[in-house]
């Protein structure tokens, strides 16, 4: 399911919205690859690919809130955690064969995306908006 960049979706901190369009970006590049049937080899790699840049954006972002003294940073981590256990989990089932893990990961993916970004990171914007402007 192909997922549209909108507007609503920036919080105004030019670096963080930039990250998370290449979010969006990686998680299409997994649904596309899936279905033009790139292959397996193909597939993993663009995983693989799309968990390193999450794991990059979850330490800049988390290094920003830890420095400013956010109060919900231990919070904000564990869903971070939590996310990435998640995909690790979708990554394993795939690689041993379960083709529907890979449709659950690219909609959990989207839900995932716009909710922590409309939710959870709106609540910070306040703090990194300092940093970043």
């Amino acid at each position: 399911m192909y997922l549209e960049w909108k507007s609503s979706y920036e919080l105004g901190i030019d670096k963080v919205d930039k990250q998370h369009m290449r979010l969006v970006a990686l998680i299409n590049r997994l649904d596309e690859s899936h279905r033009d049937d790139k292959g397996r080899d193909t597939v993993e790699t663009v995983f693989q690919g799309l968990m390193d840049y999450c794991n990059y954006h979850f330490v800049v972002e988390e290094m920003v809130m830890k420095n400013h003294g956010y109060r919900e940073y231990d919070n904000h981590k564990i869903k971070h955690g939590l996310f990435i256990e998640k995909i690790k989990t979708y990554k394993s089932e795939y690689l041993k064969g379960d083709i529907t893990s890979l449709l659950k990961t690219i909609d959990y993916l989207n839900s995932w995306l716009i909710e922590h970004i409309m939710v959870e990171d709106r609540q910070y914007v306040p703090v990194l908006k300092e940093k970043f402007h």
